[in-house]
């Protein structure tokens, strides 16, 4: 017998026991080293900022702040009324409200896109401990937003957002009576584990289909209330958007990970702890990190090319032409939608043809930095695309083993 089949399940009570007896004991941030579980914290305030930086118009042609228009207004089943933003629903959508079974850049159909909108009504409950811990976290990184440096973010916070949304943690709280079987994994912590709406591709066409949706709505909106509702979907699609303009995103082979690598090192504690997707996941935020942290040379659609810093690295000087792209591209979308809703015309192949013109081109950017910065994981696929070949740089055989695999059906 193995010694894993014989840790696992002793590691998993004492983590549990660990964690409730720990989770209400905290009043400030623990330490880096202190905090237990991995970071895979995608940051937050860098999403808020992005939402709050643009400006909407309203069925009157008046223009509101993005962090000021409240577009989804709900009132959880203890009577709390919460009022979300345009930018609440950038930061929140995908890393801690959605459905993990879902992948729309995989599947490309707005009823699943529509199925993560409405999580937020399954959810709901889960909110108001989550903007909580996140004004928390805003008041942790006060200091580097000010400064314009990389964001220094405690891992206890996964913690503390992981115990908000159903799982063992700080501040613990019980998931909805339909929701999923979650173990001491938080919806949090299982949306980061099935995260491929957030990289590459499949990033963008999670965009294009909520982006999509939502012209379609504002075309047909007949009132105020049903156009902030596309606002609302609008949101949802950028967070997907904001991260192709991420360096440790835009490259990062997410999904093949998930098929054709085995994680060497996950560590004692994530080898216990953590099951085979989750130790896969390890993989890709460590060519995340290494990406984000060294920046790339992005490629958008008109061949335009800039350097771009990754997650953390948001207000740096060195990601200043990044961050107004993005901040560009976000105002030009939210435009879109007001002028479907008042020509009623969603146009859709015209306008998602201008927003691939501006957003970072997946296969160009990897081009244009395979030699300059060599990726960590590089995916290629055959003719058909029948096959996928996942290769690890010599730099990190140690981390991971890959090889060929067969793409399965639906991939």
């Amino acid at each position: 017998m193995k010694l894993n089949s014989i840790l696992k399940p002793l590691a998993a009570q004492i983590t549990a026991l660990f964690l409730l007896t720990n989770a209400h004991a905290e009043t400030q941030p623990p330490t880096l080293e202190q905090s237990p579980t991995p970071n895979v914290l995608f940051e937050s305030p860098e999403h808020q900022n992005i939402g709050a930086s643009i400006t909407l118009q309203t069925s009157t042609g008046s223009r509101v702040k993005g962090d000021k228009l409240v577009v989804m207004p709900l009132i959880t089943d203890r009577g709390k009324s919460l009022q979300l933003t345009f930018a609440d629903m950038i930061w929140l959508s995908g890393d801690y409200i959605g459905e993990p079974d879902i992948s729309v850049g995989r599947s490309r159909k707005e009823s699943d896109f529509q199925r993560d909108v409405d999580s937020y009504k399954r959810y709901k409950g889960y909110i108001p401990d989550i903007i909580g811990h996140y004004q928390e976290l805003l008041n942790y990184v006060k200091d580097e937003l000010k400064s314009g440096k990389p964001l220094e973010i405690s891992e206890v916070f996964d913690r503390r957002f992981n115990g908000a949304t159903g799982g063992l943690g700080y501040g613990s709280i019980s998931p909805p009576d339909d929701g999923p079987d979650q173990g001491m994994r938080g919806l949090y912590l299982q949306l980061a584990t099935y995260d491929y709406d957030h990289f590459g591709e499949d990033a963008t066409q999670a965009y294009l289909v909520g982006h999509g949706l939502a012209l379609k709505l504002a075309s047909k909106a007949t009132n105020e209330n049903e156009l902030l509702y596309a606002y609302a979907v609008e949101g949802y699609a950028d967070h997907f958007m904001t991260d192709t303009f991420a360096a440790g995103h835009i490259r990062t082979p997410r999904k093949e990970l998930q098929i054709a690598c085995e994680n060497l090192s996950p560590g004692f504690w994530a080898g216990i702890f953590a099951n085979e997707d989750e130790e896969r996941a390890m993989l890709a935020k460590l060519m995340h990190d290494h990406d984000g942290e060294k920046g790339l040379t992005m490629v958008n659609g008109r061949g335009e090319k800039w350097v771009a810093e990754g997650d953390k690295h948001f207000f740096t000087s060195d990601n200043s032409e990044n961050r107004q792209r993005v901040i560009a591209a976000v105002q030009l979308s939210a435009d879109q939608i007001y002028t479907a809703y008042k020509t009623r015309n969603p146009d859709l192949d015209a306008n998602k043809a201008t927003m691939l013109q501006i957003l970072p081109d997946f296969k160009a950017t990897r081009r244009a930095n395979l030699k300059s910065r060599p990726p960590i994981f590089d995916a290629t696929y055959n003719d058909a695309r029948t096959y996928v070949t996942v290769q690890v740089d010599k730099d990190h055989q140690d981390k991971a083993r890959c090889t060929t695999v067969r793409v399965p059906e639906g991939f």
